[in-house]
């Protein structure tokens, strides 16, 4: 289990990577791939109704009571993440490739540009292997 300050650096690590222009607000588009990065999984629906209850504007303070409330209220088991991890791991070696995240956040309904992915598989891929 994770510390607060844990949980609390993750959290401005995965705002700051989506704050491009350093304005301390994310786009309501974002907020589903920055979610994701902090490894909660709100569905489409949810975040339409997630955006609809914050607005336009999402600043760090919003994101972190969105991400927290998300958390408390949306555990997921072990086997379903398990089983999570099997759906994207096609290839069954045990790891995800760029290419099966790539595929999966496609898969997912997230439209990220070609940067956003290559960000975001930076920081997933702590050895730089590749997967």
């Amino acid at each position: 289990m994770t510390s607060n300050s844990d949980e609390m650096r993750l959290y401005q690590e995965a705002f700051a990577l989506f704050d491009k222009d350093h304005d301390k607000i994310i786009a309501p588009q974002e907020l589903g791939v920055v979610l994701r990065s902090c490894g909660l999984s709100p569905s489409e629906a949810d975040l339409q109704k997630i955006q609809q209850q914050v607005g336009r504007k999402i600043d760090f303070d919003t994101f972190v009571r969105v991400a927290q409330n998300f958390k408390a209220n949306n555990h997921e088991t072990e086997d379903d993440i398990r089983e999570a991890f099997r759906v994207f791991d096609k290839d069954g070696t045990g790891y995800v490739s760029v290419a099966e995240l790539k595929h999966a956040m496609i898969s997912l309904g997230e439209r990220l540009t070609e940067e956003e992915v290559d960000e975001l598989t930076r920081e997933a891929d702590i050895d730089a292997d590749g997967r």
